[in-house]
């Protein structure tokens, strides 16, 4: 498959891997952009551990890569996805949810994220991929933060 390609990430809750429930959160932004020319690619990390092969095969495809996280343990998590997005691919990353939503400042003063999704994410979401896949301009899409010349 040539088509562009996304990878949606759930983070794992806890070092054990015990996420409790299905990944609503990914399957709700996946809806919204089922209907582009795209391959939407969602990763729970409870069944997808060896996420980097998964990486590997969009290597040249990925559009961008967006992580769904609350506090806790799935920041770390996130992270290290990531990171693994940063080295193996370079592709922009989006982080969505709770987490980036209270903290905006914070995740996009680290280097591992491009973009946020404040708020109810579905529709800000669905633009913002619409504008990546037509390589326009995303700055006055409401509800999305990023870094521009190192100002947020």
């Amino acid at each position: 498959m040539n088509k562009k390609a996304v990878i949606l990430f759930n983070p794992l809750s806890s070092p054990k891997g015990n996420n409790l429930d299905y990944p609503w959160n990914l399957i709700y932004l996946e809806r919204m952009i089922r209907h582009l020319d795209i391959e939407i690619i969602l990763i729970e990390e409870r069944f997808d551990k060896d996420y980097i092969d998964i990486i590997r095969k969009t290597v040249g495809r990925l559009l961008f890569a967006g992580v769904s996280a609350i506090a806790g343990y799935q920041i770390v998590s996130g992270i290290k996805f990531s990171e693994a997005i940063k080295s193996i691919c370079g592709a922009p990353i989006i982080w969505g949810g709770w987490f980036s939503t209270v903290f905006p400042e914070m995740i996009l003063n680290d280097n591992y994220t491009d973009y946020i999704c404040v708020g109810q994410g579905e529709v800000p979401f669905k633009t913002f991929t619409e504008r990546m896949i037509s390589n326009e301009d995303i700055s006055d899409v409401p509800g999305i933060g990023y870094r521009k010349n190192g100002n947020i």
